[in-house]
């Protein structure tokens, strides 16, 4: 499973909003939407982030692509 596809199903499963994960990310809500959409890959260091959060692997650049 791609890592947009996990995140957006994680988001959906814990009620939560994609603000509410870059907020938690320290980036911008449009950054975000730009990561779901495969317009942009997350940083290592919010990928590591990201892993954490959502309980998948996602710290992997190969996962976004």
């Amino acid at each position: 499973m791609k890592a947009q596809a996990h995140i957006k199903e994680w988001l959906r499963s814990e009620g939560r909003k994609k603000s509410w994960l870059a907020e938690q990310v320290a980036v911008n809500p449009s950054t975000v939407s730009r990561w779901m959409k495969g317009k942009l890959v997350p940083t290592p260091q919010a990928r590591i982030i990201l892993s954490g959060l959502v309980g998948m692997d996602v710290s992997a650049k190969e996962t976004w692509e």
